[in-house]
C-alpha cells in the first residue's frame, strides 16, 4: 500500500479526542430545552456530556442530540442546523440541509463514523422515483470506514452538494470512494469544500459509477491516496466536470494519481475555466491522468501541472485521447517516458493555442507517442518548447513497433517545436520510425542538439 499523507492522521487525531459519553440523551434534552433558544444559539454548557445538539430551524423543534432522529422527523426542505460533533451511521431519503454551527468550545461541526461503516448514506431505499437533494454547509464527514464503497458518503441515487468549509475527511473504503462513492445521481463540490486525506482500493478521494461529479469554483480534492487507480478520483462510466478553478492536488495512486477514468464507454472528463491537476504522483501510469475510455477535454487556461509517473508524467492516454485547447498547458511534469505526455494508442489533439511547455523524461520530454498511436495532431499555433529528455526526443519521441505499427505526428496551422533539448538526440523530434508529417507553415527549430532525428 502506498504510505498515506500526514494530514490524515493529523486531522484523524484531533477530532477523535473529542469527548463522547454514552447514556447521556435523556438528561441533555431536559437541560438543552431550557438553555437554549430555536436555533441553536445558546449556551455551550448546555450541551451536558453529549457533543451533539440538531435544530430544525424552519420548525423550531428541538434541539435534540439524535441526528438520525432528526432527519426521520424532517419534513421535505426542512434545514437542520448541527453544533458539535454527531457519532454514528446516517441515512437520509429525502430533501435536506444540514447547516454547521461554530460555537467557542465545539468548532468543528461533524459527522463523525466511528471507524465504522459509511458516515452518510443518501437515497437507495424508499421511492426511488424521488431524488433526495441533500446540501451540506460547513461540515466535516470523518471516521468512515466502509467495508466495501462509500467510507464517507454514499450517494446511492438523488444528489449531495458541499458548499462552504464543508469537508470530507480520513475516511476509508476497503473497495471504493474512501472519501465519496457516486453509485447513481449527483455530487457536487463549490466554494472552499474538500474532499481530502481519504484512502481506498481505487478512487480514494471520490468513485463515479455512472452519476455525475461537479466540482467547481475552487474546491478541490487533495491528498487522498489509492492502492491502486484514482488518488483523488475514479470515473468508471460518468459525467466528471471541474470548473472554475477546481483543483485536484497531492494525490497518489497506482495508476491515475490525480485523475483515473475506466476503459468502458460513455464516460466523460472535462477541465475547464482555469482548472488545475497538481502534484499528484502515480508508482506506473498517469500522474496527473490516467484516460482508460473516457471522452476527455481540456480547456480555457486549464492547466496539468508538476505530477510524477513511471509513464505519462502529466497524462496517460491509454485507449480514448484528449482534446485540447484554448490556451491550455501541460507543464513541468516528470516520468521516464513522456514527461508531458505519453499517448499509447488513440492520440491525442493539441490546439487553440495550447502547450506542452518544460516537461522532463529520459525519452520524450514533452511527448511519447507509441507505435500504435496513430493520430497525434497539433494545429492551431498549439506549441511543444522548453522540454527536456535525458536520452532522445525532448520536443517528441515517436517510436514504431515490432508488429509493424508506426506512430504518427501530423503538424498544421502554425503549429510549433521549438527550444527542446535532449542529451542524446532528437532535441525537436526523435523518429524512430514512425511518420512525421509538417504542414501549413508549421516548424520545428531551435532545438539541441538538433531538430529532427534522423532527418526526414
Amino acid at each position: 500500500m502506498i504510505p498515506r499523507p500526514l494530514v490524515v492522521f493529523a486531522v484523524a487525531t484531533a477530532t477523535f479526542a473529542l469527548p463522547c459519553a454514552s447514556g447521556a440523551e435523556a438528561s441533555f434534552h431536559a437541560a438543552s430545552n431550557r438553555a437554549m433558544d430555536v436555533d441553536g444559539a445558546g449556551s455551550d454548557a448546555a450541551l451536558g456530556a453529549s457533543p451533539c445538539r440538531v435544530v430544525n430551524v424552519t420548525t423550531g423543534t428541538g434541539p435534540s442530540s439524535d441526528l438520525q432522529f432528526m432527519i426521520d422527523s424532517a419534513s421535505r426542505g426542512d434545514q437542520l442546523r448541527l453544533v458539535g460533533v454527531c457519532r454514528g451511521n446516517f441515512k437520509i431519503s429525502k430533501t435536506l440541509r444540514i447547516v454547521g454551527k461554530v460555537t467557542a468550545a465545539h468548532p468543528t461541526p461533524s459527522l463523525d463514523g466511528r471507524g465504522a461503516g459509511t458516515v452518510l448514506k443518501v437515497g437507495g431505499s424508499g421511492d426511488r422515483l424521488f431524488k433526495p437533494v441533500v446540501r451540506l454547509k460547513d461540515v466535516s464527514v470523518l471516521g468512515g470506514v466502509a467495508d466495501e464503497n462509500g467510507g464517507g458518503i454514499a450517494v446511492m441515487h438523488g444528489s449531495v452538494s458541499l458548499r462552504g468549509s464543508t469537508s470530507v475527511t480520513s475516511n476509508e473504503a476497503a473497495q471504493w470512494g474512501g472519501g465519496v462513492y457516486v453509485r447513481e445521481g449527483l455530487f457536487k463540490m463549490r466554494r472552499t469544500s474538500s474532499v481530502s486525506g481519504n484512502s481506498a482500493q481505487a478512487g480514494a478521494g471520490i468513485y463515479v459509477r455512472q452519476g455525475s461529479l461537479l466540482v467547481r469554483s475552487k474546491a478541490t480534492v487533495s491528498t487522498n491516496v489509492a492502492d491502486q487507480r484514482g488518488g483523488g478520483i475514479f470515473n468508471r462510466q460518468g459525467g466528471v466536470t471541474l470548473a472554475d478553478a477546481a483543483a485536484v492536488t497531492g494525490n497518489a495512486a497506482s495508476n491515475g494519481g490525480g485523475i483515473f477514468t475506466s476503459r468502458l464507454s460513455g464516460g466523460r472528463l472535462l477541465l475547464t475555466d482555469s482548472s488545475l491537476i497538481e502534484n499528484n504522483t502515480a508508482t506506473r501510469f498517469g500522474g496527473g491522468v490516467y484516460n482508460g475510455g473516457s471522452k476527455f477535454r481540456i480547456r480555457k487556461s486549464s492547466a496539468i501541472l508538476k505530477n510524477g509517473a513511471l509513464r505519462g508524467g502529466g497524462l496517460y492516454l491509454r485507449v480514448n485521447g484528449v482534446e485540447m485547447k484554448g490556451s491550455a498547458t501541460v507543464a513541468e511534469n516528470t516520468a521516464n517516458r513522456g514527461g508531458g505526455v505519453y499517448s499509447a494508442r488513440r492520440g491525442a489533439e493539441f490546439s487553440g493555442g495550447s502547450s506542452i511547455v518544460s516537461n522532463h523524461a529520459t525519452r520524450g520530454g514533452g511527448i511519447f507517442n507509441n507505435g500504435r498511436s496513430t493520430n497525434l495532431v497539433l494545429s492551431g499555433m498549439a506549441a511543444v518548447s522548453g522540454n527536456s529528455a535525458a536520452l532522445r526526443g525532448g520536443g517528441i519521441y515517436n517510436d514504431s513497433r515490432t508488429d509493424g505499427f508506426r506512430g504518427k505526428v501530423t503538424m498544421n496551422d502554425e503549429s510549433s517545436i521549438t527550444a527542446n533539448d535532449a542529451v542524446v538526440d532528437g532535441g525537436g523530434i526523435f523518429n524512430d520510425g514512425g511518420i512525421i508529417r509538417l504542414n501549413d507553415s508549421s516548424t520545428v527549430t531551435g532545438n539541441t542538439p538538433n531538430d529532427i532525428s534522423p532527418p526526414l
